[in-house]
């Protein structure tokens, strides 16, 4: 356990003197608790001796002193102890986040949604709860044992030593159930996970739910999910059930003690009724403790499982990071592009999806990569911002191997626009200049949403740049939401434009234009496009026709419609289908 909770410690370091101010505070707070018994033992005895009432008031105003001001450095402290907790929560939660999204698409792969959410939000609660009400819990309790055994021994060792006679007991106790809860609790943020995945998967795919009649299915899988998750959390109430009235049961023997072989003590002249009352009042402030023990070990277990699961996103490191072959002195690329014998595998797969592809992309140049589906065009755009890494070969920009420009380099200079973009909720303004280097003039983003053809669209909303689009933007269709996205690349200022079939939910028609509009502003950037509608290629300056994750043909549209190979074939069939259409 020691090593799970090591990843906390440079957390507790950067709060240490808060916390250490909230220890100190809830050291003077238990002091003046403790002082309390003492003070009523005092009084006691002399009002059996026959005091006046004049001589309890000065025991009776102690008193009342020593509880108001163990309220207030009782305050002081948790309110330390929790705002440390709080930060540390805070930044534990942007490390983790940080950490997330750093990872490839084969991490996403490994892990659903819902379950990323539930560490990131569910788990570190748990770890909050045990940094602040946990860490104050523990420290309470071990003061107030630590000043309440010292006192009742120094006035009755026996006495004393009989009452903790059942601590063996409640230390197994606890020892056994926080094992069973530590184990149960992790089983419970799993379910929540899986639980909490199903319900990110049928909100952010209502419409298909809807589309394919499958309400009742997925309402059958939720309530699977449901039932499942409230079985475990019913199966951890029943551990805390069973572990209270035990600590209970043992504690209930320590009163008996006190009564039955203190009232004896006190009969026979070894002990004053003062003492006896005393030991009866640290026997109360004890039962808070004890049963609190069980409340302490419930709070570290569920925290320290917690800590378990998020751990396991922060143990791994990114597969593609910045490393010792990084240059930080590269601080800009121009845009010369150079791939030499790259091939590349999926995971899992036998075959490669890219196979000892060669090809060099001078500054400027825009190329339009075509071939069937599968045939590896979206792969090889994905090498360039290293969101991949070949499995041979080399990916050079300006000569230099990725490896050797920084990763907040690299992917500052490119703008990419995929099929399916993904659009934030929130104002369609936000979304295009989500990823823009700096603030941009108005004229700025009027200019990039002409290119992508979007003024009609942002003209029509009643709001304008201020309409919100809706979760995934939802709010639009999926030729907008395309245009929105490239307006968001040509925003970004790149020095590439990746386009992934970017323009393919949008009509012949208004592509043609786009096309004609980027041209402008493709001048001395690099260009990549990837698209099955040939139309597009025909108006790059090369076509590199892919098939089975290897180049076929590379050249201008006019040369390779010449030379009638694969690429005159798919211009060929592509046309006639235009051509068929038309007619219609």
């Amino acid at each position: 356990m020691i090593s799970t909770f090591r990843t906390l410690y440079p957390y507790l370091v950067r709060y240490r003197w808060s916390y250490a101010a909230g220890g100190a505070a809830l050291f003077v707070g238990s002091a003046f608790a403790a002082a309390v018994p003492l003070v009523v033992r005092e009084a006691v005895d002399r009002f059996v001796s026959g005091a006046s009432p004049a001589e309890l008031q000065a025991p009776a105003a102690l008193v009342v002193a020593a509880v108001f001001a163990k309220g207030v450095f009782r305050f002081i402290s948790r309110s330390l102890i929790a705002g440390s907790a709080r930060r540390v929560e805070l930044d534990l939660r942007g490390d983790l986040f940080l950490r997330i999204i750093s990872f490839s698409r084969k991490f996403f792969a490994s892990y659903r949604t819902g379950d990323l959410t539930s560490r990131a939000v569910n788990d570190l609660t748990a770890i909050r709860v045990l940094l602040g009400q946990g860490l104050s819990l523990m420290f309470d309790l071990s003061l107030t044992f630590i000043w309440a055994l010292a006192v009742m021994s120094a006035v009755d060792w026996r006495l004393t030593c009989a009452i903790f006679a059942p601590l063996p007991l409640i230390s197994l106790t606890v020892s056994y159930f926080g094992r069973k809860i530590h184990s149960r609790f992790h089983a419970v943020q799993g379910r929540l996970g899986g639980l909490t995945s199903a319900v990110e998967q049928n909100i952010s795919n209502a419409r298909l739910v809807r589309a394919y009649s499958s309400g009742g299915y997925a309402n059958n899988h939720f309530d699977q999910l449901n039932g499942l998750y409230y079985d475990e959390n019913m199966q951890l109430v029943g551990l805390w059930r069973r572990m209270y009235p035990t600590m209970e049961l043992l504690i209930g023997v320590g009163y008996v003690v006190v009564l039955i072989y203190g009232g004896f003590r006190v009969l026979d002249g070894e002990l004053s009724v003062g003492s006896f009352v005393m030991f009866v009042a640290y026997m109360a402030m004890l039962t808070w403790p004890m049963i609190g023990l069980g409340w302490v070990v419930n709070l570290i277990q569920r925290g320290s499982a917690a800590l378990e699961r998020v751990n396991e996103i922060l143990s791994r490191r990114a597969v593609i990071a910045d490393g010792p072959a990084t240059d930080s002195a590269i601080d800009g690329v121009r845009g010369d592009l150079s791939l030499s014998g790259v091939s590349y595998f999926h995971p899992g797969a036998d075959q490669p999806a890219l196979d000892d592809v060669t090809l060099d992309v001078p500054v400027g140049q825009t190329v339009a990569i075509v071939g069937p589906v599968g045939s590896g065009k979206s792969t090889l755009l994905d090498l360039v911002p290293r969101l991949i890494e070949p499995a041979s070969g080399v990916v050079r920009i300006d000569g230099e191997d990725l490896e050797r420009i920084p990763i907040a380099v690299l992917r500052g200079s490119i703008g990419l626009a995929r099929q399916e973009p993904f659009l934030l909720n929130m104002t369609l303004g936000e979304n295009l200049l989500f990823g823009a280097p700096g603030p941009l003039e108005q004229w700025q983003i009027d200019e990039a949403v002409e290119i992508a053809a979007l003024t009609e669209t942002v003209e029509s909303l009643p709001q304008g740049y201020e309409a919100r689009v809706g979760e995934r933007g939802v709010k639009l269709s999926g030729g907008q939401r395309q245009r929105a996205a490239l307006v968001r690349a040509v925003l970004r200022e790149p020095r590439f434009l990746l386009l992934d079939d970017a323009l393919s939910s949008v009509d012949a028609e208004t592509e043609a234009g786009i096309i004609e509009n980027l041209r402008r502003f493709l001048r001395n950037r690099t260009t990549l496009i990837a698209t099955h509608r040939l139309s597009a290629a025909r108006r790059a300056d090369r076509v590199v026709v892919l098939e089975h994750g290897r180049i076929v043909e590379d050249g201008t549209h006019d040369d390779l419609v010449e030379s009638r190979g694969r690429y005159w074939d798919l211009w060929r069939k592509q046309s006639l289908e235009e051509e068929l259409e038309h007619n219609e």
